[in-house]
């Protein structure tokens, strides 16, 4: 359970570091609306494998029954690859050249981003042991192009990994929370988490 012998090892961890015990109030702040790697599908390596920019030929290890196959200019060892054939759409997900995407900010999938603050640190318990307020407030992307200001980027609505550090509306947020008038911020949820979360038992 969260909180038994925690090392500094188990701080990363939200599910054995519980928060501090000090009454404080937790702000989740991200972006969601992107497609996210989450998941990959995988098929074994034949002996010789079209990488996509040339055919590179994998020459098994004899002590380790392995090979290492050349994609463009990195190295990959040859036991599986990603299964680039598979494609198909779900309602939920969908996957593309054998990578499956889910909803998130571009990097990060939606699920690793939201769901301690939807729920596994929602109530007080062995992992909001003083019952501090959570405040899970999402943007959702909505970027912009700008032909005058390449430094811009994706623009103030954007939601990306990075480039919602340049979000208008977050970074309003943050001021108010720097500057002790974090009560104005309040929880907004627009996306799947809370099924998702409902879906979890933590």
């Amino acid at each position: 359970p969260a909180g038994d012998n925690v090392t500094v090892a188990d701080w990363p961890n939200p599910l054995r570091a519980p928060l501090p015990t000090k009454s404080m109030s937790i702000y989740c702040l991200y972006g969601y609306g992107k497609d996210s790697e989450r998941a990959y599908h995988y098929t074994r390596a034949p002996a010789s494998v079209d990488s996509g920019y040339s055919s590179e030929t994998c020459e098994l290890d004899a002590g380790t029954g392995t090979c290492e196959i050349a994609v463009g200019d990195q190295l990959h060892n040859g036991d599986y690859i990603i299964d680039k054939s598979v494609n198909f759409d779900h309602d939920r997900y969908s996957v593309r050249n054998g990578i499956r995407y889910v909803d998130g900010d571009g990097s990060v999938p939606l699920i690793s981003m939201g769901l301690m603050c939807a729920k596994g640190w929602k109530k007080k318990g062995p992992r909001n042991p003083k019952g501090s307020p959570v405040i899970c407030r999402e943007y959702r992307d909505n970027p912009t192009a700008s032909l005058t200001d390449p430094l811009a980027r994706t623009g103030p609505g954007s939601a990306d990994h990075v480039d919602i550090m340049g979000n208008h509306e977050l970074l309003r947020d943050v001021i108010l929370i720097a500057s002790g008038r974090g009560k104005n911020v309040t929880t907004r949820i627009g996306s799947r988490i809370k099924d998702i979360a409902n879906a979890i038992d933590i």
